[in-house]
């Protein structure tokens, strides 16, 4: 009988995984378990730990008992633990077991640590962005892309680390993290997300909060307050804010210039048309990376050509295809309402919208204001689609119901006119219809390049 701790980890995805493998490198014996018939990583997991086993259960459903053997138990953060019997104490997840040993493993790596319910994607990679234009080797990890747990193993089995990480961290991953040690961490805003799985916005609030206990750098939005009101509690030597509006900020502060609307602080000010095009219509993300980054002191040099040249991300308003004159915009990772608020209010022509999925117990009234004067007609998906046509309907905006992307797609181009955009602005997770949101933009991608074949064909 093996004498090794043992750890159960649950949900076989892509951080499952790794928390997986995480594991098992530091001597437990690892079980698995999986409430989907098809777990997505299950192939991968029996190939690279043949040793352990994965079980296709509802492990919601056991008794506190079938818990008791494992001294450390790691959920998926696309897991939700409601109604489970597991022991709190027991309970992890991958950004509490990188938290764990970070410092340890890597002292000499700095590491900027950003949450918020919009931009942080962005952010995250604007800042490892930033720090490669100084020379310096960085990597974008965490929520982002690549597993926590991943860059860490490859970077302790390679014997190097980067200089700088710049980690994205969900509201999931947080509420399993009593701390995440930073050089610099921010809360960039707070909107209304996930709260079918936080039970409400105060415990959602609380759980973006916690990026801040264990940092030298506190970055806060000076525009929001629920946001800012967050690092109250924080022991960080040094507060940094940054604002679009100026109002209430120190000299420490990144702002935006009234006048010319340049942004930084002090002598270091970047014009926006000095700006990548992509990064002009978004002046929080820019101020914000520039305050997590500054604790590397990078040159003024640097940034501005990092600034200049930063391309922005897939399916990030990303401009797919033109049919016929109409634009098709990819913004599938508008996951939530506020998300979707922003992407309406930021496109310079009247849009068809697609939008739907997984609602997450959204209020999307907001959404429909926005909507007004903005947007020709919207096109709704999945199973948020009664929500949502609700909320548009008390605008008076008109709402169809597509079956699919391909179907969606056809029906906003048709509703559109030469010079508007087919902008798809979910405001909804994808997990009803799509793997991710990541395999929605690529549908819609897909949709919108052959309306394009279709149409110059005829």
């Amino acid at each position: 009988m093996s004498s090794n701790p043992k750890a159960l980890v649950i949900g076989m995805g892509a951080t499952g995984l790794s928390m997986a493998r995480h594991l098992r490198a530091r001597g437990f014996a690892v079980s698995a378990v999986d409430d989907r018939a098809r777990p997505p990583m299950a192939a991968e997991f029996a190939a690279s730990l043949p040793e352990c086993d994965l079980r296709r259960d509802d492990f919601r459903a056991w008794p506190a008992s079938a818990f008791s053997p494992f001294e450390c138990v790691a959920a998926s953060p696309g897991v939700s633990m409601d109604g489970s019997a597991v022991a709190a104490e027991k309970l992890t997840g991958d950004a509490a077991l990188f938290a764990a040993e970070w410092r340890r493993l890597s002292p000499a790596c700095g590491l900027a640590a950003v949450t918020g319910t919009n931009g942080k994607s962005t952010v995250a990679a604007l800042c490892a962005h930033l720090f490669r234009a100084s020379g310096a080797a960085a990597a974008a990890v965490g929520n982002i892309g690549e597993p926590l747990l991943d860059a860490l193993c490859e970077w302790t089995g390679g014997g190097q680390f980067p200089d700088f990480v710049a980690a994205e961290l969900s509201s999931f991953q947080l509420a399993l993290t009593p701390s995440f040690p930073s050089d610099a961490a921010a809360v960039l805003n707070l909107g209304e997300d996930h709260l079918d799985r936080h039970g409400g916005f105060d415990d959602y609030a609380a759980a973006k909060g916690r990026i801040y206990r264990a940092t030298k750098t506190a970055v806060v939005n000076r525009d929001d307050a629920a946001a800012e009101a967050l690092c109250k509690d924080s022991a960080a030597r040094r507060v940094v804010g940054f604002s679009t509006k100026g109002d209430g900020c120190g000299t420490e502060d990144f702002v935006r210039r009234r006048g010319d609307g340049a942004l930084g602080r002090g002598g270091r000010f970047f014009m926006t048309d000095s700006i990548s095009p992509v990064l002009r219509a978004q002046p929080s993300n820019v101020l914000a990376a520039l305050a997590l980054t500054d604790f590397a002191n990078l040159p003024y040099d640097s940034l501005a050509e990092g600034l200049a040249d930063f391309s922005g991300l897939r399916h990030r308003r990303e401009t797919v295809a033109t049919v016929n004159g109409v634009r098709f915009v990819d913004d599938s990772k508008a996951t939530n309402a506020s998300a979707a608020v922003f992407a309406l209010r930021n496109e310079s022509s009247p849009v068809a919208l697609i939008a739907g999925g997984r609602d997450k117990g959204q209020d999307f009234a907001e959404l429909a204001r926005a909507a007004v004067g903005r947007t020709r007609t919207v096109i709704l998906l999945g199973e948020g689609a009664d929500k949502l046509a609700r909320a548009f309907a008390a605008q008076n905006i008109p709402a169809q119901r597509a079956d699919g992307m391909a179907e969606a797609a056809r029906m906003a181009l048709m509703a559109a006119r030469p010079g508007e955009a087919v902008l798809l602005s979910p405001g909804c997770a994808s997990f009803d219809m799509f793997a991710d949101y990541r395999a929605r933009g690529e549908a819609f991608r897909a949709a919108a390049l052959a309306l394009a074949e279709e149409n110059n064909a005829g």
